[in-house]
């Protein structure tokens, strides 16, 4: 929000100064000014679309997050299944971490596959333990929503 307003006033100074630079005769200040008004306009600019392409490229990785709990919960709906569908849990599992890893979240990865800190309830079956392995990892993909910032 700071940048935004620094950017306006820079904005409205280059053009203040390029108004007195066209109503007056032009002098070294006036041009020392009208030089630099033109520069910080244009690194504003350039902020600005830099600051754009990451807030797109965020969003992008909120949405691809999403997608991906919504497809734990299917999942999640399919325990009742026999046999369990663990091909597909190890697929969609595989598919997760390789877009944290190709999108740099390699440090997601880990604690993806983390599941330190939280309590799950159990009698040790296999379908417990895919309701775990499918559970823990559903709740870190909501971690990482969290803390993307979108």
């Amino acid at each position: 929000m700071v940048w935004i307003i620094v950017e306006f006033i820079v904005f409205v100074i280059a053009v203040i100064v390029t108004v007195a630079f066209y109503f007056e005769k032009p002098d070294d200040l006036k041009r020392l000014y009208l030089i630099l008004s033109v520069v910080f306009l244009g690194i504003g600019v350039a902020r600005r679309s830099i600051v754009n392409a990451s807030e797109k490229k965020k969003h992008k990785f909120f949405i691809q997050l999403a997608k991906f709990i919504e497809k734990g919960n299917e999942l999640n709906s399919r325990k009742i299944e026999t046999p369990l569908p663990e091909e597909d849990l190890n697929k969609w599992i595989k598919e997760i971490s390789s877009y944290l890893n190709e999108n740099d979240k390699e440090h997601f990865v880990t604690r993806f596959n983390d599941f330190n800190g939280m309590v799950f309830h159990g009698d040790g079956s296999d379908k417990s333990n895919y309701q775990r392995n499918l559970s823990g990892r559903v709740r870190r993909l909501h971690e990482f929503m969290k803390e993307s910032n979108v």
